[in-house]
């Protein structure tokens, strides 16, 4: 993540925007050759139950209807026939998740009131992160003139901070507890937003990078403990399913936030092109607030024993 905007940005001045298509390739390569390599530590262990069949239905109404969503969000034209088309497929696969024997989202999981508090953050937490991603290369190119390069090395400054905080976060849920620890990222993160919302006044780079730094700074302080929190609702044959539902709400979260940002900036006035960026700053703002709210279900008390209490 910390490395990523930076190659990115190298990539598409030096060699084109297609070379961060290809980049993948070798670090699949090198993955798939790990993954070949790598003991088979699940087979024996006692997490494995009895043997279940792939929801093969599930996981095709549920790309269906995330992908219809997705493109008919940024294309005008197909919005009023994919966007419905997708609500149907994902009411669909909620239906069939009830129904089946083996679904590939067990919805009993949504019963947990700390599961779906820790999912709800993620979410709305990665919403801003991803959205924030998609949208300051056109503020930075645009508005102050940076190239590719230069504004991959503003980006890095977000994922930085979140690799400084990530082990302070887990210290800090274990001295002050988890819900605390979240608030305390949420608040640094709004924090940064409310300085970058005044930086695009003067359209200056340092009131920019302090917002990323501190919003990055917040993700943070949030993500591992709101995780571990999420989890430990949950029992042990069920926590590799759990793990693939918070996976998928943080990146529906990103999903949501990049489809509903690049709406407001094609639609940005000519007048006042930086009008869509406040906009696009008050929306992470509400989400950040939102998940205040919603991190008051999250646990109260510090981890003991490794447990949370």
């Amino acid at each position: 993540a910390a490395a990523g905007p930076v190659i990115g940005g190298i990539l598409t001045a030096r060699v084109g925007w297609h070379a961060i298509f290809l980049v993948n390739a070798p670090i699949l390569a090198v993955a798939a050759f790990l993954a070949r390599r790598a003991p088979g530590v699940l087979e024996g262990s006692a997490v494995v139950g009895p043997k279940r069949r792939f929801d093969g239905l599930g996981a095709a109404l549920l790309a269906v209807g995330l992908g219809a969503v997705a493109v008919g969000l940024k294309v005008a034209a197909w919005r009023w026939s994919l966007v419905p088309l997708g609500g149907a497929m994902l009411l669909a696969f909620t239906m069939w998740e009830s129904r089946t024997t083996d679904p590939l989202l067990d919805l009993k999981l949504f019963r947990e009131r700390h599961f779906v508090a820790g999912g709800a953050v993620i979410a709305l937490q990665n919403l801003t992160m991803y959205a924030l991603i998609f949208q300051l290369p056109f503020l930075l190119e645009g508005s102050l003139q940076l190239g590719p390069e230069k504004v991959g090395r503003v980006l890095v400054t977000m994922t930085l901070a979140m690799m400084l905080a990530a082990p302070v976060g887990a210290r800090l849920s274990e001295r002050i507890g988890v819900r605390r620890t979240v608030l305390l990222g949420l608040g640094a993160g709004i924090g940064g937003l409310l300085i970058g919302l005044r930086g695009l006044g003067g359209l200056s780079l340092g009131p920019l990078l302090l917002c990323l730094g501190a919003l990055g700074l917040g993700l943070g302080l949030v993500t591992g403990p709101v995780q571990a929190a999420a989890l430990s609702a949950v029992s042990g044959p069920r926590s590799g399913v759990a793990s693939g539902v918070l996976s998928t709400m943080r990146y529906l979260g990103g999903i949501v936030g990049v489809s509903v940002i690049s709406i407001l900036l094609d639609g940005g006035g000519a007048t006042d092109p930086v009008a869509g960026h406040r906009i696009c700053f008050l929306i992470y703002i509400a989400t950040h607030g939102i998940a205040i709210l919603v991190a008051s279900l999250l646990p109260f008390q510090p981890q003991s024993d490794g447990e949370l209490a």
